[in-house]
């Protein structure tokens, strides 16, 4: 029983750094995009499966998805940005910089 719940515990911190190496730090973005799509979800069923057109919950989604997929879309832009930034973009080289030794020599050193 301590081996196998041993295995499960492994594969799921497995699953979680797998998802973050997919999702390459678009975690809110991802987590915005879902919740705004539950949001349509919800507004169609409720629109017209379970309340027949009720107009107060119009007004209550019509006020709650745009800033959902604005807040999406803003974290989209903020992450990219942020990966530029930082240098984290898949074809950059690091380059190397020119460094002064306590000798007054100079170096050139990874940044």
């Amino acid at each position: 029983l301590l081996y196998s719940l041993k295995i499960i515990i492994t594969v799921y911190i497995y699953q979680i750094f797998l998802i973050h190496m997919v999702f390459y730090n678009h975690l809110a973005t991802l987590v915005c995009g879902v919740f705004s799509g539950v949001l349509v979800l919800l507004w169609y069923l409720f629109h017209n499966v379970i309340l027949g057109g009720l107009a107060v919950l119009d007004v209550v989604f019509i006020m709650a998805l745009p800033p959902m997929f604005f807040l999406t879309i803003i974290c989209f832009v903020s992450q990219i940005s942020t990966d530029y930034m930082h240098g984290q973009g898949h074809s950059q080289k690091p380059a190397k910089k020119l460094v002064y030794t306590s000798d007054g020599k100079t170096t050139n050193e990874k940044s």
